[in-house]
Parts: structure tokens; C-alpha cells; sequence
């Protein structure tokens, strides 16, 4: 079943027949009457029932379009109690946008007056928990509690898949995973007297942004951030030029354009949430606004990066319309443009901006809250530290001290990254020095090589070399001749490559 899908009836009784519930599970669908007390409750259908779980299926559709959770589950745990029904899993649809629901389990305890043989229509110990699915939501987490984990064998199995310690735990081991995933794609710039700390602080710095994201996430929650910015279809057709964050461009992968980090979060952290949307004592809309000239240079609180936006007016009223000014402490800028210092990079000078890398994928798409497990998968890795850069394929978790990379045709890539060719234009064209006395071969360096097409031939060499069937020297020199062959280079070319 795909939980990050619009909400579809037919699809998850058919999940709950075939796949979650245990096989005495019977659909059966009944539209109830809809009690008229309800304010958000607008049709309730019985959708099917689990004797082995003591349990009934419902679907709700509401009125609420502000995710009011509070009103909706009150109203969920009386019309249990008006169904005589102790156990439930409800779909929570949106009458008018059935884009995300709720899918929750509802536990109440139905009351019966002593002495008498009727149980009342009242109840205690309500209990309610959930998944939020739909467009747009983190796959992992739901895949792997309702999916991969296969039918329901009890009641402790059925609360264990939506119990609030499971899930809490399974949040933070995805932003732990996220966390780890996102500090090799991200460079700060940092210093500007060198490029040698760019990765050096990633850990800082993600911990700043997750720290941000999760007040941001909040406040949002409670209707203080607008939606759009967080949509990634409105982003690209509205806000955003050329954003395409799954768009793969480039051999390794993904582009690592930062359009999303830079347009929209940014300027929501440090201009937006920081800044008032009026000055003080007076009612005209002035404070927020794109930065202008240098006369604007170190004024933190001003917009940045106004080329990004198709249209820079509507992202300025989005914000004015819903986000408030925070007065905190969190979203203040750390750059210190007098000394050279920019470890949040909120700046549109080119030269700086370039080396802020936090791509796009890193927030939309189907990477996205994937496993740290992962990285098991066969990867090209290769020390920080070295005389000359040295590739191998490799299986096992990187250390902190190795960079990798993953993606297709890693076999004719590392068979080019090892040639001698390439070790001429690493040595010469992008080596950078540690400063004592060897050299530093930073990962969005090696990102940047050029590469050629794929090559068969290349990744049948590298194959045998990585498997030992032929040794590593001979099947280096045929890789050489092929691509000296490729790049159609003379004697004295070759020559100078063989030799540096």
C-alpha cells in the first residue's frame, strides 16, 4: 500500500483485507446516521468489522480544514459509544481535499450502571493514536509498521503498531538517519579565507537547521507558516524557478542545487520570522522586503535571493498574510560579514552563495526519511587525507573520515577516477592542501569532475579488478588506453599524464 498517496477507499479496505488485518476481517458498507450534535463529523460509513480483534472499521468525513484533532476525536470516541463499539480503526478524510487523512486507532471503555443490564452510552480511558498520510508525507515509518510487518495477530500487535512510543521512536530514528545522510551533501561556507572548512562544521550546522525546522514544523502546525511553503507542486509552479529537486542531471545523481534552502528557508529563519512586518508605531507593510543595494548589505532582516522566485510579490504577501515575528533569539543570522565569517551564508553575493550547498532532494522527494541502512549498498569511497586521491568500492558504513558516493554505474565511474588521467586533473585542477604537507579531496570537488558516457567495456574492466580476476596494475592501463582512445589524445599529451 502507498501511504503517501491521496486517500482512496476502495485501496485501503482492500490493504486491510488482504495484507494488515487478520483474515477473519469482513467488509461490509454502512452509512450511519450522522448524530446533529457533531460540529466537524459530517458522514460516517462502517466499512467493516475483525472479530478476532474486537474491532469495527469506519470511515469519517469532516468539515474541519484546520485539522482540528481535538473536536474530531471527541466526536470520534461518542459515536463509539453510540455504535457499542470499544475498538476502532477510523480513516480521517477531509470532505473537500482528500489529498492527507488521519488513520487512527480508538480505544474507549464503554460504562454499564451497577445493577442494571444496559450499558449506557457512556465511556472512559479513550485512547487515540495516528498516522498522518497522504501526498506529500514521509514513507519510511508508516512502509514499515503497516506494510512490512505484515497481519495483525493480536490486540498488543495492533496497539504495538500504533503505540506513541513506537512512533516517537521511529521519528527520531528517521531524523537521525536524515541527520546523517544530509552531513555529506551539505557545505557551509564558513570561513571565506578558505574552502578547507566548508564540510568541517556540517554537524553544527545541521543540528542549527533541524533545530530550526522543528519550530518552523511547529508553528506551522498551528497555522503560522503558510502550507505552500512546505507544497512541492506549488513550489514549482508558483514560487520557485527551475525547481526540480528528483530531477537526476548528472552522473552521480541528483543536482545539488539549493534553491529550496536558500529561497524559501532562509528567508523564512532570518527575514521573515526575525523581522516585524511593520515598524514600530506605524500600520504601513515596509519591513519585509527583498534587500535592495549595498546600502542593505549587512541588514540580516532583509530578503535575500530575489532571482530565485518566479514571482518575489506573492512569496512577500504569503508570508505577511501568516508569519509572525519571533523575537527569540533562534533565527538570528550568525554571519559576521565584517570578518569574513558566514556560517549561515544568508548572503546573494555569488561568490559565497556558490559554496552553500544543501540541495533540494535533501527535502522533497522519494530519498526522502529513507534508512540509514542504505548505506549498506555497494558506494564509492576514498580518504579526506591523502597524497593522491585513491577510490574503492565498498560495502560497509563510512567513517567519519571517508566520503562517499552512491548512485548508478559506480563501476566505469571509479574505473575513470582511478585512471591516470584523472589523477593528473585531481593532483592539478582541484587538490587542495591540508597544510601540512598533503592533500585535502573534498566530496563536492570530486562532484564537480566531468565524467564521460557510460562505457561497458570500463565497467567490465573494473569488475574483474574489483573481483580479482585480473590484477589491479594491468587492468589500470587498460582502462587507460581506453580512455586516452575516448578523449582522442596525442603521444605528447600521453605523455605528460604519464609523467606528472
Amino acid at each position: 500500500m502507498e501511504f503517501n498517496k491521496a486517500y482512496n477507499r476502495n485501496e485501503l479496505v482492500k490493504f486491510l483485507r488482504t495484507t494488515f488485518l487478520p483474515e477473519d476481517f469482513i467488509q461490509e458498507e454502512t452509512t450511519l446516521a450522522n448524530p446533529k450534535q457533531f460540529q466537524y463529523t459530517q458522514q460516517v460509513t462502517r466499512l467493516g468489522e475483525c472479530n478476532s480483534l474486537e474491532l469495527v472499521v469506519f470511515e469519517v468525513l469532516h468539515s474541519s480544514v484546520s485539522d482540528a484533532r481535538v473536536g474530531l476525536t471527541k466526536e470520534a470516541f461518542r459515536m463509539l459509544a453510540d455504535e457499542f463499539c470499544e475498538r476502532a480503526l477510523v480513516f480521517f478524510v477531509p470532505q473537500d481535499d482528500n489529498s492527507n487523512y488521519r488513520f487512527s486507532l480508538i480505544e474507549i471503555t464503554l460504562e454499564q450502571k451497577e445493577g442494571s443490564a444496559k450499558v449506557q452510552r457512556t465511556f472512559s480511558n479513550p485512547h487515540r493514536y495516528s498516522y498522518y498520510l497522504g501526498e506529500g508525507i514521509s514513507y519510511h515509518t508508516p512502509n514499515k509498521y503497516l506494510n512490512e510487518a505484515g497481519r495483525v495477530v493480536s490486540i498488543e500487535d495492533l496497539r504495538s503498531r500504533f503505540s506513541v512510543e513506537v512512533l516517537t521512536k521511529a521519528f527520531y530514528q528517521e531524523l537521525s538517519d536524515w541527520y546523517a545522510w544530509a552531513i555529506t551533501k551539505v557545505h557551509f561556507p564558513n570561513d571565506l579565507k578558505t574552502e578547507e572548512d566548508n564540510e568541517k562544521y556540517n554537524s553544527e550546522a545541521m543540528i542549527r537547521l533541524i533545530t530550526r525546522l522543528i519550530f518552523v514544523w511547529f508553528i506551522k502546525q498551528r497555522h503560522l507558516v503558510p502550507d505552500e511553503f512546505f507544497d512541492e507542486k506549488y513550489i514549482s509552479d508558483y514560487l520557485l524557478k527551475s525547481f526540480t529537486p528528483n530531477a537526476k542531471v548528472t552522473l552521480f545523481g541528483k543536482a545539488d542545487n539549493s534553491y529550496y534552502y536558500k529561497g524559501i528557508l532562509q528567508n523564512l529563519f532570518f527575514a521573515m520570522l526575525n523581522s516585524p512586518i511593520t515598524p514600530e508605531g506605524k500600520d504601513t507593510i515596509s519591513e519585509r522586503r527583498f534587500r535592495k543595494d549595498r546600502g542593505d548589505y549587512d541588514n540580516n532582516k532583509l530578503m535575500r535571493h530575489k532571482d530565485l522566485f518566479q514571482d518575489p510579490q506573492l512569496f512577500v504577501d504569503l508570508a505577511n498574510k501568516y508569519v509572525p515575528f519571533l523575537n527569540g533569539g533562534l533565527f538570528d543570522c550568525l554571519d559576521d560579514k565584517d570578518n569574513g565569517k558566514y556560517f549561515d551564508a544568508f548572503t546573494d553575493r555569488e561568490e559565497i552563495a556558490k559554496q552553500l550547498i544543501v540541495p533540494d532532494y535533501l527535502f522533497f522527494g522519494e530519498d526522502v526519511g529513507r534508512n540509514i541502512e542504505d548505506l549498506s549498498q555497494p558506494k564509492i569511497v576514498w580518504i579526506e587525507l591523502s597524497d593522491e586521491p585513491k577510490f574503492a568500492i565498498s560495502e560497509l558504513m563510512p567513517l567519519n573520515t571517508v566520503f562517499y558516493l552512491t548512485g548508478e554505474r559506480i563501476y566505469d565511474i571509479i574505473g575513470m577516477l582511478n585512471s591516470a588521467i584523472y589523477k593528473w586533473y585531481f593532483t592539478h585542477c582541484i587538490g587542495t592542501t591540508s597544510g601540512v604537507g598533503t592533500n585535502r579531496w573534498l566530496k563536492y570537488t570530486i562532484e564537480q569532475v566531468p565524467l564521460i558516457k557510460h562505457h561497458i567495456e570500463l565497467s567490465h574492466i573494473t569488475e574483474k579488478i574489483v573481483n580479482n580476476e585480473i590484477s589491479e596494475e594491468f587492468g589500470q592501463l587498460e582502462i587507460d588506453k581506453i580512455l586516452f582512445n575516448k578523449l582522442n589524445l596525442t603521444n605528447d599529451e600521453i605523455d605528460v599524464i604519464k609523467n606528472y
